[in-house]
């Protein structure tokens, strides 16, 4: 890597870092919380996770209230629907069968499984969900809820999942290919979604390349706003200043959003953050 990409490499982590330590200072909060993911225990928390990532399409979750149980955060959400969530979750979880993704595909996995799956919703839901209507978020959903089963149900468990993502790190050309290997294997994903499972899932070597993160790194011009380049300068980033890239990406969205969902909202530094950078 050349000293002047390196150089202004470090120079974005420092100006995050500095107006993070002002957000954190001015609002009493403990930073640690933040930086490690909280990692999935079991195979079946791997689904819920993948089910939640489905859900952070745009909207998807003001129609789909779906949450992983220990992902429930405060964010800019009113009581209210946080409780829907957190109904919604409940029925959900009940009806894929405590996310056991053997025996949703079991149930699923077969002529009409979709059809018998969105019939389930709509009777355990009270809802009217169209199965025609392919733009239809819970059709998507359902879709996503199957493949992903199909795809976990050939691990034995937890443990060999994470063989299975450790494979994947040997080399930056392998560790990219993973989350175009979960776009084909998972209905609904995309790269960017399936970096977020990744990295929510405890693998922190996947960051998100989301909106914010885009534009970041679009203005620093390391690199174009493109999801696949975001995400490999990041892990750049990350190797430069001696971070994980789940840090690196963690920093950079908390000054973007103010979004400490631990504690509070608090008014973001994200504009500050662009001034500098240009």
């Amino acid at each position: 890597m050349d000293t002047v990409r390196t150089d202004k490499m470090k120079r974005l982590y420092a100006i995050t870092n500095g107006l993070l330590s002002e957000m954190i200072k001015e609002n009493h909060i403990d930073l640690s919380r933040y930086l490690e993911p909280q990692a999935c225990k079991t195979l079946n928390e791997v689904y819920e996770q993948a089910l939640s990532s489905l859900c952070n399409r745009r909207g998807m979750r003001n129609n789909i209230k779906f949450e992983r149980s220990t992902q429930l955060k405060i964010e800019k959400r009113s009581t209210q629907l946080k409780e829907k969530i957190q109904k919604g979750s409940t029925q959900i979880k009940e009806i894929l069968f405590d996310f056991d993704p053997k025996t949703v595909k079991k149930e699923y996995d077969k002529d009409n499984g979709l059809k018998s799956l969105i019939d389930t919703f709509n009777k355990k839901l009270s809802l009217t969900i169209d199965l025609q209507n392919k733009n239809s978020q819970w059709v998507m959903f359902g879709k996503g809820a199957i493949s992903a089963a199909i795809f976990l149900s050939d691990f034995k468990g937890k443990g060999e999942f994470d063989v299975f993502i450790k494979d994947f790190q040997r080399n930056k050309y392998s560790r990219e290919a993973l989350p175009m290997l979960l776009d084909k294997e998972i209905s609904g994903f995309g790269f960017a979604l399936a970096c977020d499972f990744l990295k929510e899932a405890g693998y922190d070597g996947y960051p998100k390349p989301d909106s914010h993160l885009m534009k970041v790194f679009g203005k620093s011009g390391l690199c174009k706003r493109d999801d696949y380049e975001v995400f490999k300068t990041i892990i750049e980033v990350a190797e430069a200043v001696g971070k994980t890239p789940y840090e690196v990406d963690k920093r950079i969205w908390l000054v973007c959003t103010g979004n400490f969902y631990y504690d509070k909202v608090v008014d973001d530094k994200k504009e500050k953050l662009l001034r500098q950078l240009s």
